[in-house]
């Protein structure tokens, strides 16, 4: 198609192409031909003065830049959408992009940057009355509040998350919203209800089929069986989350289920392989978790240090 396309005659026909081709790439793991195929679509974009197809390509290009680990051209390109949004008066676009930019601040371990994007998200999601955008942005708010250790508003966000994710019969979100659930239950001690809320998303994401939600739900039952004193169910569980996520592109994603597995490890008596891991995926990166997590972390490493000369 886009090569029997006038392009000077249908431009914009050639730069929604190329767009659709760029996400075709990304999907199949080429991220060089994605960028440049969506680099070619801004261009005819800002050529031709349509902003609002420019603001789009800016956050293709965000998401391909945090594909990369390439965080500040991630970051520029969604506030040039930002930007470009904020002029338009688009409430639902400042939405998206503001969501983006909370997502990158959560992964880089800026978890009050984070809160305050996506605060803002929410409220211009709940202001364009765009459900499905309004209960992504409340689940990623409350897992950021959860990182930041603001447990009593997480539990409040993720409620809200949940009551708009139910009235649109969004399920994918429900079971977003159950596994972040989870983790802020169990960092609150309430092990019961975390295990509850662990299983729901288990059992979501399997109705789902989702690969991503069911390793997501299974990393998190792994840290409330461990706290349970499960170490051979929280193994299984851990194991079963890092052969699906264990070769994901992105470090950060690869290193957060790298430590629980290697904290599952650790507390099955498998110390030599928890090492491994934690040498191989964990150290290199600077792991945006919270500080509970952090901490057991620090402790399974100081434990498996080799003991000094003296």
């Amino acid at each position: 198609m886009l090569r029997g396309l006038d392009r000077r005659r249908y431009p914009e026909l050639a730069a929604e192409t190329l767009n659709l081709l760029g996400g075709m790439s990304r999907r199949q793991g080429d991220s060089d031909t994605a960028a440049q195929l969506v680099r070619e679509a801004l261009a005819i974009y800002q050529a031709y003065g349509n902003r609002g197809g420019a603001a789009a390509a800016y956050a293709n290009l965000g998401v391909l830049s945090a594909s990369r680990q390439d965080l500040a051209a991630a970051h520029d390109n969604f506030e040039l959408s930002l930007g470009l949004r904020e002029a338009l008066g688009d409430s639902l676009g400042i939405a998206i992009s503001r969501n983006n930019l909370g997502q990158l601040e959560r992964n880089r371990g800026h978890f009050a940057e984070a809160i305050e994007q996506l605060s803002q998200a929410a409220d211009k999601a709940h202001h364009a009355e765009a459900a499905p955008l309004l209960s992504q942005c409340l689940a990623n708010l409350g897992q950021s509040q959860t990182l930041a250790g603001q447990h009593a508003a997480a539990r409040n966000t993720l409620d809200e998350a949940e009551s708009v994710a139910l009235d649109a019969g969004i399920k994918n979100i429900l079971c977003e919203v159950a596994w972040k659930r989870a983790d802020c239950q169990l960092e609150q001690g309430e092990l019961a209800a975390a295990e509850r809320s662990a299983q729901q998303a288990l059992a979501l994401a399997a109705e789902l089929g989702s690969s991503d939600l069911r390793s997501e739900a299974q990393r998190a039952l792994a840290r409330i069986e461990r706290a349970l004193g499960q170490p051979a169910a929280a193994l299984e569980h851990a194991s079963a989350a890092w052969r699906a996520r264990g070769a994901d592109p992105n470090p950060v994603i690869r290193a957060r289920f790298a430590a629980e597995q290697a904290l599952a490890l650790y507390a099955a008596g498998q110390a030599d392989a928890a090492a491994r891991l934690f040498d191989q995926h964990v150290n290199p990166v600077e792991l945006p978790e919270s500080a509970y997590t952090l901490t057991e972390v620090a402790r399974a490493l100081a434990n498996l240090a080799p003991p000094s000369a003296s």
